[in-house]
């Protein structure tokens, strides 16, 4: 495996493209947590996520202290349960917002647990700064699963106007099957970008 570089972080790197591949997300937070609890590596994103002025003064402080009540004892155990070898997702408040979070063990040099990978993803803030991307995105989806429906149905009108055999319709008809080509095409176009 070639060593990767994790951008700007106390010089530690993630070992291998895929997970640098990961740490490159503008979406995520991604932190490598030691067996003691701290902070060892956490990406550019990440480092914004948490709005944080400086990665590297986050390196070194225990991540299970930057949360609070239940959340704290939560994340203390499933990163205890991931030195040995279990994975697990949670979804947790921290700071105003709603983070999902993916615990899991990352394999050392032989077959012991030597880190633990911890990936979060903010799935709503409260304020201002709500998640208006995932938002949007749903919003677009519902809309193109909308215009979908409706090209299908427009071609089965036309279908069923054409088989009436008179002109008028046949000129609807037309139409209608133009219509639900375009809308297909404009749907088509939306969803590959």
């Amino acid at each position: 495996m070639d060593d990767v570089a994790l951008p700007n972080i106390a010089n530690r790197n993630f070992g291998n493209a895929s997970l640098a591949a990961l740490a490159a997300r503008p979406d995520l937070c991604v932190k490598v947590i030691d067996r003691k609890g701290r902070i060892t590596a956490i990406n550019d994103s990440g480092v914004k996520l948490l709005q944080a002025t400086d990665g590297a003064a986050l390196c070194g402080e225990k991540w299970s202290e930057m949360w609070t009540g239940a959340d704290r004892t939560t994340i203390e155990m499933a990163v205890s349960c991931a030195f040995m070898g279990e994975s697990s997702t949670h979804r947790l408040n921290f700071d105003g917002g709603e983070w999902e979070i993916d615990i899991c063990p990352l394999l050392g040099s032989g077959n012991d647990y030597e880190t633990v990978l911890a990936i979060s993803r903010l799935v709503a803030a409260d304020g201002p700064e709500t998640c208006e991307i995932d938002i949007s995105a749903k919003t677009a989806a519902a809309a193109l699963d909308e215009l979908t429906r409706f090209a299908a149905l427009t071609a089965q009108m036309a279908d069923w106007v054409s088989a009436s055999g008179d002109p008028v319709p046949e000129d609807m008809s037309e139409m209608l099957k133009d219509l639900s080509a375009r809308c297909q095409k404009s749907v088509n176009g939306l969803r590959t970008g």
